[in-house]
């Protein structure tokens, strides 16, 4: 008889099938990817928040656990992949998680959310001690760069043999056309993502205010979910409608578009993990300015791969996208740089298979991988 290809249900936060965030995001790519693959798992998203609002919510996490329990207890879920971010992620996510256990189900969650550290140390001593059991309860752990395996073990008590490290990953285009870019005399801003003050975006507005970032020549679109409404009456407050447009979110095509066009990606960010959106700049091969936030400075090299300011610095913004403006060669030295590292770590085909290679890991018996580093108790897919 024909064996049954496995069947790996994968929850996540943050409304997987509905929302346009960044989890959302890179889970589409990874599904895309592995759609042209043969022999990889058949794999089925179920999204634990929805649409909508609370009552929404609620009903979507109830039948997830319907699911969970119904095609658990029959054998037709070989791996749980659950995507695990701060606040009501971690409480949904932990149900699943014990549910899954409780079925014998292997469990991989991949840790999300900027604001993870933050939250963990506001939890209560009990609470704590609860997140530490459910995590320790997965068969794998996965996280997006060194800081939060070292946050996991050192903080919460996560086993390190049950860590993994697989970052990000986003589709390259299929070509790369500088030309334009480089013969306007204007240069093109972009930002991509949730407009709000987690993602710098006042500092980005104050930014765009300093006398000398209005002496040059420079248009920009800030593109994005959130406080859009808010943010184009502060555009418009502060004279800058006819140099900063703001469409709201924009598709994957579209934000393409925009990348293909840029000269300077921008993401001024207080708090991240690792931003699908600096990963697509990156794979256009658009000079990049950031923060060390996250996962950040474990990719990015001030000065060499990007411009890295520090977070709620305004003026430190303003002065690194003027010294992109006034250097074309500097851009152009950035953007290839970055995108250099692109190819190498953050293609979609990289996490991919990174990923495959820990479910495979994940439904036999537990056991320790060895880092190709080889760094003591660390997990990494094989490449």
């Amino acid at each position: 008889m024909r064996a049954r290809r496995k069947l790996v249900m994968m929850f996540a936060g943050g409304g997987l099938t509905h929302a346009s965030g960044g989890v959302g995001t890179f889970i589409r790519y990874l599904t895309d990817e592995w759609t042209t693959k043969p022999g990889t798992p058949e794999v089925r998203v179920v999204d634990t928040r929805g649409p909508g609002g609370k009552a929404s919510m609620a009903l979507h996490f109830l039948k997830a656990i319907g699911l969970l329990l119904s095609w658990g207890s029959i054998g037709r879920i070989d791996l749980l992949h659950i995507h695990l971010a701060a606040y009501g992620s971690a409480l949904r996510k932990g149900v699943l998680i014990l549910i899954g256990d409780m079925l014998g189900i292997p469990v991989v969650v991949h840790m999300h959310g900027s604001n993870f550290y933050k939250f963990y140390a506001d939890l209560p001593g009990p609470c704590q001690k609860g997140l530490r059991f459910i995590l320790n309860r997965a068969r794998y752990v996965v996280v997006l760069g060194d800081d939060w395996r070292q946050f996991l073990i050192s903080s919460i008590g996560v086993e390190p043999d049950k860590i993994a490290i697989i970052v990000n990953g986003v589709p390259g285009p299929d070509d790369i056309d500088r030309s334009r870019a480089a013969d306007r005399a204007s240069c093109r801003i972009v930002f991509l993502g949730q407009i709000g003050e987690r993602k710098g975006v006042p500092d980005l507005l104050a930014a765009f205010q300093t006398p000398r970032l209005l002496a040059r020549s420079w248009t920009a679109t800030v593109a994005g979910d959130g406080e859009v409404d808010e943010f184009r009456a502060a555009v418009a407050k502060a004279g800058l409608q006819d140099r900063v447009s703001v469409p709201g979110w924009v598709g994957r095509e579209a934000a393409s578009d925009l990348l293909r066009e840029a000269d300077i990606f921008v993401l001024p960010s207080h708090f991240e993990a690792m931003p699908i959106a600096i990963l697509e700049a990156m794979a256009h091969g658009v000079a990049v300015v950031a923060t060390p936030v996250g996962a950040i400075p474990e990719f990015l090299t001030d000065g060499q791969t990007a411009l890295l300011v520090p977070p709620g610095a305004p003026d430190e913004l303003a002065d690194a996208i003027v010294r992109l403006i006034d250097d074309g060669d500097q851009r152009q030295r950035l953007g290839c740089a970055g995108n250099q590292v692109f190819a190498e770590r953050f293609d979609i085909s990289v996490a991919a298979g990174r990923i495959l290679a820990l479910y495979g890991s994940a439904v036999r018996p537990a056991r320790t991988v060895k880092s190709a580093g080889g760094g003591p108790g660390r997990i990494a897919a094989a490449e």
